[in-house]
This record gives C-alpha cells, sequence and structure tokens, in this order.
C-alpha cells in the first residue's frame, strides 16, 4: 500500500481501538485484533476458494492482499453495533443506519480508491458479524481472563481498562433478522436509485419530460389538425441567410415605429 492508505490506517486504528478497548476492555480488545488476524485471511482463502471451485473464477486464488485494512473493517462492524446512535454521517455527504455504515464504506472506499482489496475488506466485515453475533467465542473473552497470571503485567499498565460485564454481543438467532433487515435496505435504495433514474428519463405521473428526446427530425412537417389549423409550421432549411442588418434599416424601422 502507498504512504497515504498506510496513515488512513493508523488513524483508523487510534480512532477504532480506543473506543473498542474502553468498551471492552484491554484484554478481550487484544483477544480480538489477535483473532481478527487470522479469521480475516481464514474467511478471504475461504472466499477465494468458494469462487475456484463453485464458478472457476480463479482470479482470487492469484491475488495478494496485505495490510490491517481488514481487521479495522472487523472492528467497524464492532463499533456501530456497540454505538448507541441510529445513524452516522458518511464522509459528511449523507447519513446512513449504523449497522450499514461499514457496507456503505466498503463500496464508497472501493468507488474511489479502486486498488484497495475489496476482499480483504469484504472478509473483515464479515468476520466482525460473526464474532458481533457470538460465533467466534474463541476470540469473545470475558472478565475470567484477568485472573490468569499472565495477564499480570498488562495490568499494571496506566492505560489498562478492565474488562467490561456487560455483553454487547448477541445470539447468534439474531443473525437472520439483521440479514433480513440488510436485505430489505439494499432493495429500498436499490428501487429509489430506479425511480430516480426513470423519473429523470420519463418524467413523473402523466407529464413527461418534454425536453428529452430519443430521436431528431431534420424537417417538421406541419399536420393540420380536425378543425382545419396547422399544428406545426414547416421549417424552410434552404432559406438564405441575409446578414445582419444595416444601419439604415435600424432607422427605417425606428421612424416606422414612431410614425405607428
Amino acid at each position: 500500500g502507498s504512504l497515504m492508505h498506510i496513515g488512513m490506517n493508523m488513524m483508523s486504528t487510534f480512532h477504532l481501538s480506543t473506543n473498542l478497548e474502553k468498551r471492552m476492555g484491554t484484554i478481550p480488545h487484544l483477544m480480538t485484533t489477535l483473532g481478527s488476524i487470522l479469521w480475516t485471511s481464514i474467511v478471504y482463502l475461504m472466499i477465494a476458494w468458494s469462487a475456484s471451485f463453485l464458478f472457476e473464477y480463479d482470479a482470487l486464488m492469484y491475488q495478494h492482499s496485505v495490510g490491517f485494512s481488514g481487521v479495522l473493517f472487523h472492528f467497524c462492524v464492532l463499533e456501530c453495533n456497540m454505538a448507541s446512535n441510529t445513524s452516522r454521517s458518511l464522509f459528511g455527504m449523507v447519513n446512513v443506519p449504523t449497522y450499514l455504515y461499514p457496507w456503505a464504506l466498503l463500496i464508497l472506499l472501493q468507488f474511489f480508491l479502486p486498488n484497495l482489496s475489496f476482499l480483504g475488506h469484504l472478509s473483515g466485515i464479515i468476520t466482525g458479524n460473526l464474532q458481533f453475533y457470538n460465533l467466534l467465542g474463541i476470540i469473545t473473552v470475558g472478565p475470567d481472563l484477568e485472573d490468569w497470571q499472565g495477564c499480570s503485567c498488562l495490568k499494571r499498565l496506566p492505560g489498562f481498562v478492565p474488562a467490561s460485564d456487560h455483553t454487547f454481543f448477541q445470539e447468534p438467532s439474531a443473525l437472520a433478522h439483521s440479514v433480513r433487515s440488510v436485505g430489505r435496505a439494499v432493495f429500498k435504495f436499490v428501487g429509489h436509485i430506479l425511480e430516480t433514474i426513470w423519473v429523470c428519463i420519463f418524467g413523473r405521473g402523466g407529464h413527461s419530460n418534454r425536453n428529452i428526446r430519443f430521436w431528431t427530425s431534420s424537417r417538421q412537417e406541419s399536420t393540420p389538425s380536425s378543425g382545419g389549423h396547422v399544428l406545426g409550421t414547416a421549417l424552410e432549411d434552404d432559406e438564405e441567410w441575409g446578414g445582419l442588418p444595416t444601419m439604415a434599416s435600424l432607422e427605417q424601422e425606428s421612424r416606422t415605429s414612431r410614425i405607428v
């Protein structure tokens, strides 16, 4: 990755890790970080292998992905689901529901920075949701781990945060409801996009957009109506242009207007 990518990851790590450590505790956050490095890579390989085995798409098998971005998206999922606010600003452009923020961030970053690893970020989102819905219990630890003698050195650090007794994670049965909510939001968003395109092209209701034409005619033919009136006027394309009016003609028109 570039220096800009590394800098963005460092700032994101500082922000997300600080919030998560305050909510979870130092040791649970440490275990989450170590487990995310492992499980994000496993999910990445499983997706690449599935694409190769089921769809014979081998490109993902020969790609390499480096960096900490997958773990950051894992953190982002946990931080958004633990937050109390219901919406979040996406770079100051639009507010999205908090549970959809990681997905919207995934699409927007990929749009503006296409060289990023889409699969690496997606693996982090999947791993974060698996942990939040308590499907990765191996990296979800509680206050009991702090009583282990090996953690005594961490407890003496000045910034040590004890593990919280509050359970932020959901039961696995709640995952189905979350998937349905995300599906409804995606279909609603796509429906709004299609409706906007339709209105821009064809108008809304019975009034079409008359300023949009899909074909042009070189000559408009006059069409008489039932009452004998002319609906259109034929354009004479072969008439010669006489040029700009002269000063004499302008003075003549001025005198004529004064007389009238």
